[in-house]
């Protein structure tokens, strides 16, 4: 509820994040929701971070080697009195510190870098149940960007 309620919606991920982070602002954009994307640092976050108000929600993705842009964007969201929900690995991710929201998520996998299949689920699964909360405004907007899509012919024809 606190995504649907909230005026901005910042996405912060970057590194191995990045994808899951960019997965969750475009289905966020997609059901009409004030989501933007920050997957950098410097100037870009800087500008995101200047325009978040009391109303707004931050989303914050991090994992072991946690990158400092992200922490501290979360500290100073934290301190205009944002909501943050932390997107993590353990309970000691210093994105749990000041977050309202949180959702610690396994990452071993086989491969020589961390797994983000438990991110993507959580991601999609906040995705799912903000549709369940709004199911006409979800079908409504999802129609409006299919008929931009044909608009568009952004789409292979059968």
């Amino acid at each position: 509820q606190a995504l649907v309620d909230a005026d901005k919606i910042l996405v912060l991920g970057t590194g191995v994040c990045s994808g899951v982070a960019t997965y969750l602002d475009y289905g966020l954009k997609l059901i009409a929701l004030p989501s933007s994307l920050a997957a950098t640092g410097g100037v870009p976050l800087a500008v995101a971070l200047s325009h978040l108000n009391e109303r707004s929600i931050v989303v914050g993705f991090g994992v072991w080697r946690y990158i400092k842009s992200v922490v501290n964007a979360m500290a100073y969201a934290h301190q205009l009195g944002v909501r943050l929900i932390a997107i993590t690995d353990s309970p000691v991710s210093p994105l749990c510190n000041d977050a309202e929201f949180t959702f610690i998520v396994p990452t071993e996998g086989a491969g020589h870098t961390l797994s983000m299949i438990g991110m993507m689920s959580v991601a999609n699964a906040l995705q799912v149940m903000i549709s369940h909360l709004r199911p006409q405004k979800t079908v409504q907007a999802l129609q409006r960007v299919d008929e931009v899509y044909l608009f568009g012919d952004l789409l292979v024809a059968d």
